[in-house]
């Protein structure tokens, strides 16, 4: 019998073939011309203008990024009984719609139709319109980057790929549709595709296959428009067979992934909203129960710039329930590398768009697709008052099968968020019964739970959902062998999974750590430290035009602000930021920051002017924490946040014998090649050095798959220490000493500093390197004596401990990790840190030296990876790295801002504006109110993992303080804020951080 049926399953394979042919009948061909943009892409109106030659089918076109007009003429028989459908095919190559050749259709008034790609190629002419029609195809050339794998290519930037023309166009017809023929085959495809994944033995797979061979027989080859009725019957009990009463409950919701850039630059991005997006709303007029869940911001401003027809019509869907803003924000960032205050700038201006275009905010997170996610999500989604968080990506995981798939997520700070990864492992569902199975079987909280959520369409380039998913979610919603489908909207989903299981569902506790992709905490490091550097910046440049505008009735340019933030949070893109996409992306990315640095900077120049303190002879120290500075320095240096400041003053000098060099504090003795070969604590009289440190090394890097995303663990089994010198040499003045170190490697230098300052328990490393390799990956090492449990790296709004060992394999799994501007590794009573200006990932590897188990933390300083852009990251890199020998974690706090903080030259001391009473609390923000008011808003946290209580003083005039939303509304979900003596008190339990609205007289 299963020999039977399996040769039953293979007739019906070679009879979709067969009925798929009948779809469309009677092919008409229409005329083409063409027209070639010259450069990038031009108006509707400018290439309307143009003269267009005539094309002939079967041409080449297209040379990589080159943007070609068509027009397709035709005449329409308004007689014809049947539906007429245009069908085009420029010269698909496979069938992913988001990753080659793709265009857009409009009616010769410059009317958006729909857009053409693989597996959505037709479009259905209107039953009204008659006569000669001409309809212009707006059609890219965009190449195929992964079309050789994993391979470099010269083909991701338009700068260097190549001039050969990528594409044939090989149909342009007007075919008649055949609806017998459309309805039999996803009668056949349904029942074929569950019978082949259900149990051979299965009663069910015999009673499909059974009518399967019936209806085959019943179908004429020779006239299969006139005899799929016949086979429609015979399938149709098969159909019509409800789902167990026990079977898993989907709830789909359309879907389109497009990410902003990766293998296409920014700009093609903007078009392919306009493609996908035209295509859902000609979806939704074909299929009135259809649904569509949309995030990002970024792209809804870019379809009402470039397309504002196609967002009327976008309003006009969400107004009547088919169109779902999802997400809330800017773009679906890292989740990673952003700063706390730019994840919440990406709600906060996201949701501000959402408000204003839709007249709605978004009711969870909903980020399918970066690479791990920060253990302050939860608090931030619950400060924006979201209820909800999803995505898929953690399915990713190489080594650990996540165990839940709705459970509550529970954040740095004690924060709860109920939280689904969608059991189908991707947010691109087909609808396919091999994936609703798959969902089914899946489902990790099966017997207490029993719903989940299937985003269906295609992803990433974009597409969208299509007519042939919607075919299948209407045979699949209730059918014997399935689990039941329903078209739901994501809240509608998450009410009921709530409703279900939210007394009951597990807790998680802490980061959701991808097993995966953890090249990206380092790979095209100038973008991560351009990101870190427009980060401060602009936070000095709010902090300053505040002082401006309360000090000296300034304008304060919030509409600036915002909008440099918004390309800021562009930028953060889960491919972007990651340095994950193709030269084009990266090339632009650099010179886009480069561009707004420069802006910020000028405007914080324009800041202090405005407040009238310009001039030189004092810093104002643009940061929450105290500072550190040279003994001898006779620079005053005010801090803005807080009254706290620590003395500069110190009796001891620096001294050197040789290679040794004494502070007072420490005794460092420098090697012969430059590492370090000791440093002594001299008041624990503690050798803090195991092995020898300051250590460059480089391992070899090439990844199964995935190079700029991965660091396969096999990277460390080769090693290559850089302890060859070009020269060493020590420069010597009152303030410090330092040695200068040039090393060459390779195609590569490295020039690097070390300065030992009087008194100073912190060393400070400042690296120039010129780098050139690829396939490498380079480490610094700094081996130390101590044991420690744990690293400590800092978060957003805190920081996390995570074990040093390897006991299961959870922890075997994280042998790349990320911090932002500190971490530092612990016995209980003794600490080194390690601060940087623009450097994430680090690992930290125990070893045994001499029966003592010692600890070495190692940052990840530059990779080379060749796909999907060959080009790296090369040239000059300039990083900063302070180690701190028996500090603490505010010390290690302190110094991470100091190096990455600016202060900034003025005439004369500056009153603070806020002084701040509170161990272990820090004012990360301060900014006037988006409303205009005039208010200042203050966002601070606690910093340490302590309860504290804080006294927030300013130092003029207000009416009132409380605490509020990120939207900087009252709410309840903030933390307590009471206001009295013209101060606001706030009680925050650990890494919990408030936004604070002080209400000007």
């Amino acid at each position: 019998m299963h020999a039977i049926d399996s040769l039953t399953l293979d007739r019906i394979d070679r009879l979709l073939k067969l009925v798929k042919e009948r779809i469309y009948t009677d092919p008409v061909p229409v005329t083409l011309r063409a027209w070639e943009a010259p450069g990038e892409p031009v108006s509707f109106d400018e290439a309307k203008a143009q003269e267009f030659v005539p094309f002939e089918l079967g041409s080449p076109w297209g040379k990589a990024w080159s943007t070609w007009w068509f027009t397709l003429t035709f005449t329409v028989n308004g007689n014809s009984e049947r539906p007429r459908e245009l069908l085009i095919d420029p010269g698909f190559i496979g069938d992913w719609p988001g990753n080659q050749s793709e265009g857009l259709l409009r009616l010769s008034d410059g009317t958006i139709l729909k857009a053409v790609n693989p597996q959505n190629y037709a479009w259905r002419i209107p039953s009204d319109m008659t006569g000669e029609v001409t309809v212009y195809f707006e059609a890219a050339a965009n190449p195929d980057i992964m079309a050789k794998g994993w391979v470099p290519t010269n083909q991701g930037d338009r700068l260097t790929s190549s001039d050969d023309a990528l594409y044939t166009f090989t149909r342009a017809e007007v075919a008649t549709f055949n609806h017998e023929a459309w309805d039999l085959y996803f009668d056949l495809e349904v029942l074929h595709g569950l019978a082949r994944n259900l149990d051979p033995t299965s009663t069910r797979r015999a009673q499909i296959v059974a009518a399967l061979d019936r209806a085959a027989s019943a179908l004429n080859p020779a006239n299969v428009l006139e005899s799929a009725d016949r086979a429609r019957q015979i399938l149709r009990p098969e159909l019509e067979r409800h789902a167990a009463s026990s079977a898993h409950h989907l709830h789909a919701i359309g879907h389109a992934h497009i990410d902003c850039a990766w293998l296409w630059p920014l700009r093609e991005t903007v078009r392919k909203t306009a493609r996908t997006f035209s295509n859902v709303l000609w979806l939704a007029e074909q299929y009135p129960d259809f649904r569509f869940a949309c995030s990002s911001a970024q792209q809804y401003r870019w379809v009402k710039d470039h397309y504002p027809e196609l967002m009327g019509r976008i309003k006009d869907a969400v107004a009547r329930g088919q169109w779902v803003p999802v997400g809330g924000m800017w773009v679906e960032p890292d989740g990673n590398l952003p700063s706390g205050e730019a994840l919440v700038r990406q709600l906060l201006l996201g949701q501000k768009l959402f408000l204003e275009e839709f007249g709605q905010r978004c009711e969870g997170m909903w980020i399918p697709d970066s690479f791990g996610y920060t253990a302050a999500y939860p608090q931030i989604a619950a400060q924006a008052e979201m209820q909800w968080f999803l995505t898929q990506k953690i399915s990713w995981n190489q080594t650990n099968k996540f165990p839940h798939h709705s459970f509550w997520w529970e954040g740095l700070d004690g924060t709860r968020l109920f939280t689904h990864f969608c059991p189908v492992d991707c947010y691109d569902s087909v609808v396919e019964p091999k994936e609703l199975l798959h969902a089914q079987k899946n489902f990790m909280d099966k017997g207490r739970a029993s719903h989940s959520l299937l985003p269906f369409g295609h992803g990433d380039g974009g597409g969208g959902p299509m007519r042939a998913m919607m075919e299948r979610l209407h045979r699949s919603r209730d059918l014997d062998g399935l689990p039941t489908v329903t078209i739901d909207t994501p809240s509608d989903f998450f009410a009921t999974a709530m409703d279900e299981y939210a007394d009951d569902a597990q807790t998680w506790v802490g980061e959701l750590y991808l097993e995966l992709h953890r090249g990206t905490f380092t790979s095209e490091a100038s973008i991560k430290f351009g990101n870190r550097r427009c980060e401060a910046a602009l936070h000095a440049a709010e902090y300053l035009w505040s002082v401006a505008a309360i000090r000296a009735g300034a304008t304060y340019p919030n509409d600036q602000l915002n909008e440099w933030w918004r390309e800021v949070l562009l930028l953060q893109f889960h491919d972007i930021l990651p340095g994950s996409s193709i030269a084009w992306v990266h090339r632009e990315a650099r010179e886009a920051y480069q561009r707004l640095l420069g802006e910020i900077n000028q405007s914080i120049g324009d800041a202090v002017a405005a407040a009238g303190f310009a001039g030189t002879g004092h810093k104002l120290n643009i940061s929450p924490a105290s500072r550190r500075l040279p003994a001898a320095s006779s620079i005053s240096v005010t801090a803005p946040y807080s009254t706290t400041t620590r003395d500069v003053t110190c009796t001891q000098n620096v001294t050197r014998d040789g290679n040794t060099v004494s502070n007072g504090v420490l005794t460092v003795r420098f090697n012969s090649d430059g590492t370090i070969g000791s440093i002594i604590d001299e008041e624990k009289n503690r050798e803090i050095i195991g092995q020898d440190a300051n250590l460059f090394v480089l391992h070899s890097d090439i990844p199964n798959m995935w190079d700029a995303w991965d660091v396969d663990r096999f990277y460390l089994e080769s090693r290559r220490e850089l302890r060859d010198l070009d020269s060493f040499e020590w420069v010597e003045d009152s303030d410090a000493c330092t040695a200068r170190i040039h090393r060459r490697f390779n195609d590569s230098t490295i020039t690097q500093t070390v300065t030992i300052r009087p008194g100073s328990r912190w060393i400070d490393f400042e690296q120039d390197i010129d780098w050139h390799e690829k396939e490498v990956f380079l480490k610094w090492e700094f081996p130390t004596t101590l044991h420690a449990p744990a690293s400590q790296a800092e978060i957003q709004f805190g920081h996390v401990n995570r074990p040093t060992h390897e006991n299961t394999s959870w922890e075997d799994a994280k042998f790349e990790l990320y911090a932002h501007r500190w971490l530092r590794i612990a016995e209980p009573n003794y600490g080194v840190s390690i601060a940087n200006d623009g450097t994430y990932g680090y690992d930290v590897r125990r070893s045994v030296v001499d029966g003592t188990v010692c600890t070495t933390p190692r940052l990840s300083v530059l990779r080379g990876p060749q796909f999907p852009d060959p080009t790296g990251d090369p040239g000059i890199h300039r990083r900063r790295w302070s180690v701190g020998v028996g500090t603490d974690t505010s010390e290690a706090i302190e110094s991470g801002y100091a190096l990455n903080c600016a202060s900034v030259e003025v005439g004369a001391e500056v009153e603070p504006l806020f002084r701040v009473e509170g161990e272990g609390v820090y004012l990360e923000t301060v900014k006037l109110a988006e409303d205009g008011s005039g208010d200042v808003i203050v966002r601070a946290y606690e910093a340490l993992g302590n309860y504290a209580h804080a006294r927030i003083t300013p130092t003029f005039e207000v009416a009132d303080a409380y605490a509020t939303n990120i939207y900087e509304e009252p709410s309840s979900v903030a933390p307590s804020v009471s206001f009295g003596d013209g101060s606001a008190h706030v009680r925050l339990s650990a890494f919990k951080f408030v936004t604070i609205r002080f209400v000007i007289s």
